[in-house]
């Protein structure tokens, strides 16, 4: 597994929800993560109906859970604007593709980072 996002997805919602500033976020995450990016970002992308049914069908709503709709759906929104500005580093996966078709996935673009990682000359992969 590269890192799967580390500090990027936990931070999405940050902007979204509390109108702050773009600029300010990115820089207190590139301050935090001290240049580091991950290798990969893995978004399991489903429609906040499907994700919040899922969530309360396992266990009750947490205070971000409880949200509004309108707030879930700007966060997916963040979530799929990251992936399509940096399409080398995210792959963006149907959650509610059949398990063996998203493990398939995933486990494929893990594959080819490695292969690259193995080629001489290739990128340097931390993974």
């Amino acid at each position: 597994m590269a890192s799967f996002g580390c500090l990027r997805p936990v931070t999405a919602p940050s902007p979204q929800r509390r109108k702050l500033d773009e600029a300010d976020v990115q820089w207190l995450i590139d301050f935090a993560a001290r240049g580091l990016t991950p290798d990969l970002t893995v978004l399991l992308d489903a429609p906040p109906e499907v994700g919040l049914a899922r969530v309360l069908a396992r266990r009750g709503a947490n205070r971000l859970d409880a949200e509004s709709l309108e707030f879930h759906q700007r966060v997916r929104a963040r979530f799929l604007d990251m992936a399509a500005s940096h399409p080398a580093r995210y792959l963006v996966v149907p959650a509610d593709a059949p398990i063996d078709q998203v493990a398939g996935a995933i486990a494929q673009r893990v594959d080819e980072l490695l292969a690259a990682r193995a080629r001489p000359g290739g990128p340097r992969v931390a993974v």
